[in-house]
């Protein structure tokens, strides 16, 4: 969310002016010029009427016949609104026509922020599950300035909860489609949220008239602040989360945060698994297994289900792969049954107590005649956990 704006100064020797005169971009950076005699003295401050914002601000520029205390560029963080003495600027040659070009960009946050010192609120309502569509350093979007975002696989309409404690410093609402196009890149409505250290959580995607928040309001780890959506450069309904921090007024980079899950007090969360949002502190899952990614596919990989699908050929693998919230000791069972007819399939097995997932695996060409309507139901500890209809052809 890189903003930018360009200042274009040209001055003689015999220029004087008694107060500073102030350029702003969109009324949260300004920055000023002082001209005394053959010397310019340049301020930055912050014009956000919203208190406590902080932002990181670089200054380019080129000089003719002029020098400068600090060379460029260089790069400052602005806290509050009380304008800085950036820097001066002098005439080498006070005789000779002098001028000078300065340029500056800015960006929320703090360039002396880290990675947060404790793992983050799961950004949706307590006893709610999602999965991860696509994880850290992602290959369809997640690399570059956003390489540890992750996105959420969610409905349009569900309740996106703040991360950690902080500060709305700016939303944009009234984005109504989304799509895989060039077109819809800038056309996501979001939030982001200022923290006490200096990071900024961004939260992507939401839907038209989905903001619960303004700018300026002060938010706690999980209050509801937007509704999910699909806006913007987005393929299907989810929430993008992002947490960054500054490089200079050009550019930001995404920090890698861990979150409180049912199975750890503070873990990565990994692409194609799905979480459950626990109470404070440590609590269990409601359910032992994942039910929104509990699939079926054609292959396992790296531990993760690849082709999912509901449509197989007679030459498929059909795998159901069951992810585990909870590890533990459990009775699992899949009954795969075709039709309604004959006799089903049945696999039956005891989880460890440390595995994270489990699956059942059938070769369709050792099933005389597969092609039909099929059912696959998975019981854990006897109780029925998800029922999953699928084609063979």
């Amino acid at each position: 969310m890189r903003k930018i704006f360009v200042l274009l100064l040209l001055s003689a020797a015999a220029c004087i002016f008694a107060e500073p005169v102030y350029y702003c971009s969109e009324d949260t950076v300004c920055l000023g010029y002082d001209t005394r005699g053959t010397a310019v003295f340049v301020y930055l401050k912050n014009q956000s009427p919203y208190a406590g914002v902080v932002t990181t601000v670089t200054l380019e520029g080129t000089l003719a016949n002029m020098k400068s205390d600090k060379a460029f560029p260089f790069t400052a963080t602005l806290t509050g609104t009380v304008p800085v003495l950036t820097a001066v600027l002098e005439a080498v040659d006070p005789s000779k026509d002098w001028n000078y070009e300065v340029y500056f960009y800015w960006t929320f946050g703090s360039i002396k922020a880290g990675p947060p010192p404790e793992p983050l609120r799961l950004p949706f309502r307590t006893g709610e599950s999602y999965r991860v569509g696509q994880g850290f350093n992602g290959k369809a979007t997640h690399f570059g300035e956003i390489a540890y975002a992750l996105d959420w696989d969610m409905p349009e309409g569900t309740a996106v909860t703040a991360m950690r404690d902080g500060y709305v410093i700016k939303t944009v609402d009234g984005f109504t489609e989304g799509g895989y196009a060039e077109e819809f890149k800038n056309k996501s409505n979001f939030i982001m949220v200022q923290h006490a250290d200096g990071t900024v959580a961004e939260y992507q995607h939401l839907k038209a008239g989905g903001l619960a928040v303004t700018a300026g309001q002060q938010v706690k780890a999980g209050d509801v602040i937007g509704y999910s959506g699909n806006t913007g450069y987005s393929s299907n309904p989810h929430l993008h989360v992002q947490v960054s921090r500054p490089l200079s007024g050009r550019q930001n980079e995404s920090l890698p945060v861990m979150f409180r899950t049912s199975l750890s007090d503070g873990e990565v969360p990994v692409e194609s698994r799905e979480y459950f949002q626990p109470e404070d502190g440590r609590r269990e899952a409601k359910l032992p297994v994942g039910y929104e990614s509990l699939v079926l596919c054609r292959s396992i990989q790296d531990d993760m289900p690849r082709d999912i699908t509901g449509t197989f050929s007679g030459e498929d693998t059909i795998n159901v792969f069951i992810p585990i919230l909870k590890p533990d000791v459990y009775n699992v069972k899949v009954v795969l049954s075709k039709d309604g007819n004959g006799s089903p399939l049945v696999y039956q097995w005891k989880t460890g107590s440390t595995w994270r997932y489990c699956y059942a695996a059938q070769y369709l060409r050792e099933i005389v005649n597969p092609a039909g309507e099929w059912k696959a139901d998975v019981y854990i500890d006897g109780s029925l956990i998800k029922s999953q209809a699928f084609s063979v052809r």
